[in-house]
């Protein structure tokens, strides 16, 4: 009976040296995964919100020590950017009390100084009905952001060029549809804003060449070359009148080659084919005046020689 128990005792030491071994296996497995998350695995009292774990990456986001993390009830509330703490904190209390996990950006102020954009995903724990946890990772946006916002001063910078530009600029299909237009070309064509223009223009080969034919030939340009300049048309205006036009033109196409639209910019050039005209008739009259006077010349010498 002795050995019997012996055995069951030694049995059981070795079941729970088993179980230990394998909770420390599961706990290493578990530490080399939340380091391999480019983020801040972390977990928090869902009334006090105060953090009972973060990972090691805390520190290397946002320069706090984990100590700090975990010592200060108040840590997530005092170190979210002031114009960011009243919404991001309401948005989480009101999400954790509906018991709805959510995710947000906000901004956090690193030790250093620096602001951090964060996106915080976050997992709601309820117990018999009772929310107890908060678990989330937080992670670095920053870059992300700050590309964003580069890219959107970027559009912003060239929509004001597009829209203040003197020349008009636009987009349009191969069936012959406007995509966009700045203001500019709105005018030049007779209309008083960009948004009647493309309600308007269905078919711009119909609606706007004086001879049709001339679309087709720049179609055929554009199909060999990919980019036509200084390609000059006469375009019937809205109110009937026509106006010559000196267009550039750009082709985009897919991925299989196939054209998909065209970026252009137009130059109303009626006022400088109609000076041209003018000092090319004054320069005709001036070469006849000057013949005429080459004759006369001759005349008068002729005459001379008779008398």
């Amino acid at each position: 009976q002795l050995i019997d128990l012996a055995i069951h005792v030694v049995g059981i030491a070795i079941q729970h040296a088993r179980a230990r071994e394998s909770l420390l296996a599961s706990r290493r497995q578990y530490e080399v995964l939340i380091g391999s998350i480019d983020g801040i695995v972390w977990e928090a009292d869902a009334t006090t919100f105060q953090f009972t774990f973060v990972s090691p990456q805390a520190e290397r986001i946002l320069g706090y020590p984990v100590g700090e993390w975990l010592g200060q009830p108040d840590f997530w509330r005092d170190h979210i950017h002031p114009d960011d703490t009243g919404w991001a904190v309401a948005y989480c209390v009101a999400a954790t009390r509906e018991k709805r996990d959510h995710s947000f950006e906000y901004r956090a102020v690193a030790a250093d100084g620096r602001v951090v954009w964060l996106r915080d995903i976050v997992s709601v724990v309820a117990e018999h009905g009772v929310v107890t946890k908060l678990r989330g990772v937080m992670m670095d946006i920053t870059k992300s952001k700050r590309a964003e916002e580069a890219r959107r001063q970027a559009e912003e910078k060239y929509r004001s060029i597009v829209e203040n530009a003197v020349e008009g600029v636009f987009q349009s299909t191969p069936a012959g549809r406007f995509l966009t237009a700045n203001p500019a070309m709105a005018r030049i064509c007779g209309y008083d804003s960009p948004e009647e223009l493309l309600a308007a223009a269905t078919d711009v080969a119909s609606q706007f060449y004086l001879e049709p034919a001339q679309r087709t030939e720049l179609m055929r340009e554009l199909e060999e070359h990919d980019v036509v300049r200084g390609f000059e048309l006469q375009i019937r205006r809205r109110d009937g009148s026509t106006a010559w036009l000196s267009e550039t033109i750009w082709v985009a196409r897919d991925a299989s080659g196939a054209i998909t639209h065209y970026t252009g910019m137009a130059e109303d050039v009626t006022e400088k084919r109609r000076a041209a005209g003018v000092r090319a008739l004054i320069e005709t009259r001036l070469r006849q005046a000057q013949k005429l006077e080459a004759v006369g010349q001759l005349a008068g010498g002729v005459a001379h020689d008779f008398i």
